[in-house]
């Protein structure tokens, strides 16, 4: 639990940073343009705001106050009224009750008949003349001790009338008559009761002051009662006071009495009005004086009114509820302005901040978009931009680098080029000598399998030429046996070179003289046909580490295939070059390039890349390993050979071979 703080802290750094990096995340995304106008507007909406927030929050706090204020002075202004009417109701009936008129009257009443006209007529004008002063007493009765209504001043439609005895209306039964008789000399009791309006079905509530009379012996001798209407109280809170939202007036338990408003005094059913928390409305029937603020929207101030004895039950309510949105009306108003003036500060805030854009952010967009041009490959967009300034100085150098680019760029696929170039070659090369192991394997495996018989009947077929002799009928039979034995020995011979190639003897070599032997020993053969040789050779070719013999044999069969190809007479052409090495000083000759042309049928384009695989051939009589051997000599002395397609007609193959220097150096 120690580190409860610490963990917090944390945590609220975390939420602080988290929220700072998305801000910023999202305000990183905008262009500049939008950049630019959203600083003209904060320019101009940000004091706008900070200054009308605090406004709105001032006046509001003072609204608020004010409203307070003036809820609860009107509260207790009205609550005062219905005080003082019930303090003057309370001391008119301690004054009548001890009047001389109504003590006189209960003294000679009932038995002094003859003088009871004079007396009634006292008592009548004295409770005429207490009715006539205060117009919130609906009526005065007294009653007899069995609860006989003796007389009653009432009020009907503006008049006071009097009524005499009643013995229908007896109030034996009702709280206040009975509470009187029980209470102690000189007690007032207060009830309220129901009370029918000129026989009608609608009822009003009454507010009934009561007091027993008590005659010089101190005996009681009846009841005397004030009624007052609960609803003419409630005209007295309305009544000298602006309104200020609407006036309750309810009994402690929560049951509504009259609700005040401008104009008249209804009666309400049920609660308040509205949803409230419990505890408010605990606070509300606590019997204390109040003020609400915390409920949502609400204003609500409140009074106890005591009535009179009886205890807290009898306790009255005066509520005022106020809504805010009555008292935040001003504040309404201040936003609509306030919201319309924001709306023409942003308004005029983009059309400045988009005029300083275009001027700003114009040759800034031109090198934002050649940037997209160039990342997007193009090479060749160039920026033109007459500012005068370090934007223009700016776009001056990204032209350049452009260039540099553009040059790098070539160059770069050039290179790239020449490399998927080697690499398909070396690939080509790899798979070559995979098929050429694979032909040693194979190769081997025939030649010890074939050979050992070939060798058993070639001796043998030479004993019985030796034993029959040449006269023999048999003799020409067993010398076809002996050639075609031969013929198969030199075709192991030669497949054999693939299982154990003879040891290449490398030696310094002088590429033109051995070229030049190969050409004279093939010469008879090309003129029969009809072929021309020619020869060409560069100055000064440096020599080669070669072995000079199984060289021979490629390029005489090369010759060979070349006089092949061109049966009705063509051209050879056999062509020497040293080639230049562009990371050496010019002139040197890291290799030797030789090329055997021949202006024959050609190869097709899809033969191409099997030309050197093993056993395969194109011609009817070809066994297929001509060029396979031609690849393996090849490379054994340290080269490369590959058929090469050129414009001219036929076909050429193109042998590397590396110098003298460069084979010391690899």
């Amino acid at each position: 639990m120690a580190e409860l703080p610490t963990q917090l802290i944390d945590f609220f750094h975390i939420f602080r940073y988290k929220r700072y990096m998305n801000v910023n995340k999202i305000f990183s995304r905008l262009s500049i343009r939008t950049k630019l106008i959203v600083a003209f507007l904060g320019i101009g909406l940000i004091p706008v705001l900070i200054l009308g927030s605090i406004n709105l929050l001032t006046n509001t706090q003072a609204l608020k106050h004010r409203a307070i204020t003036e809820v609860h002075a009107t509260l207790t202004a009205k609550a005062e009224r219905i005080r003082d009417a019930l303090r003057h109701a309370e001391k008119d009936l301690r004054i009548l009750s001890q009047s001389r008129s109504l003590k006189t009257f209960f003294e000679f009443y009932p038995e002094n008949v003859m003088g009871k006209s004079n007396l009634n007529r006292m008592l009548y004008n004295t409770l005429r003349d207490f009715a006539r002063e205060n117009p919130l007493y609906h009526s005065i009765q007294l009653f007899d001790l069995t609860g006989k209504q003796i007389t009653r001043v009432f009020r009907s439609q503006q008049t006071i009338q009097v009524e005499g005895p009643d013995s229908t209306s007896r109030a034996g039964e009702a709280d206040f008559f009975w509470k009187v008789l029980d209470a102690r000399q000189e007690a007032l009791v207060v009830n309220r009761s129901m009370t029918s309006v000129a026989g009608k079905e609608k009822e009003t509530q009454d507010l009934i002051y009561s007091t027993a009379i008590y005659d010089q012996g101190q005996r009681v001798k009846g009841v005397l009662a004030i009624h007052l209407w609960i609803r003419d109280l409630a005209r007295l809170a309305r009544s000298g006071d602006k309104t200020l939202g609407s006036t309750y007036l309810m009994d402690r338990n929560g049951t509504f009495l009259h609700r005040i408003d401008r104009n008249d005094v209804e009666p309400v059913r049920g609660g308040f009005p509205g949803t409230l928390k419990e505890e408010t409305l605990h606070r509300i029937l606590s019997g204390r004086e109040g003020l609400i603020t915390n409920e949502k929207n609400r204003i609500i101030s409140y009074i106890p009114i005591l009535a009179g004895i009886g205890g807290p039950a009898n306790d009255w309510v005066l509520v005022i509820d106020l809504a805010e949105a009555v008292v935040l009306a001003p504040v309404r108003r201040f936003l609509f302005l306030f919201f319309i003036m924001v709306i023409l500060l942003a308004l005029i805030g983009t059309i400045l901040g988009v005029t300083a854009s275009n001027q700003f952010t114009g040759p800034i967009l031109k090198l934002h978009k050649g940037a997209q041009r160039l990342a997007a490959g193009d090479l060749t967009y160039r920026i033109d931009v007459n500012s005068n300034d370090e934007i223009e100085e700016l776009a001056t150098q990204f032209n350049r680098m452009a260039e540099r680019l553009q040059v790098s760029q070539e160059h770069m696929q050039r290179s790239n080029e020449e490399l998927q170039a080697e690499v398909r070659k070396r690939t080509e090369q790899l798979l070559q000598a995979e098929k050429m192991a694979a032909l040693g394997g194979l190769s081997a495996g025939i030649a010890h399998e074939i050979g050992n018989p070939l060798a058993g009947m070639k001796t043998n077929i030479q004993l019985l030429v030796e034993k029959f002799g040449s006269d023999s009928p048999h003799h020409k039979f067993l010398e076809r046996i002996l050639r075609e034995i031969n013929r198969l020995n030199r075709f192991l011979q030669t497949f054999s070179s693939f299982a154990k190639p003879a040891k290449a003897q490398i030696a310094l070599c002088d590429i033109r003289k051995m070229i030049q032997d190969v050409v004279f020993f093939v010469q008879p053969e090309a003129a029969k046909q009809g072929v021309k040789i020619l020869e060409e050779f560069d100055e000064d070719l440096p020599k080669v580490m070669i072995d000079l013999q199984r060289m021979q044999q490629v390029f005489l069969n090369l010759c060979l295939n070349a006089l092949q190809a061109m049966p009705e007479g063509g051209k050879l052409t056999i062509r020497a070059s040293g080639g230049e090495d562009p990371l050496k000083a010019s002139g040197t000759a890291p290799e030797i390039i030789v090329d055997v042309s021949d202006s024959g049928t050609g190869i097709p384009a899809e033969n191409l890349p099997k030309i050197f695989d093993p056993f395969f051939t194109t011609k009817a009589q070809g066994t297929g390993l001509g060029l396979s051997i031609v690849h393996q000599i090849v490379r054994e002395n340290n080269g490369t050979i590959e058929a090469i397609q050129t414009d001219d007609p036929g076909t050429t193959f193109r042998i590397r071979l590396k110098t003298a220097t460069q084979s010391v150096l690899s």
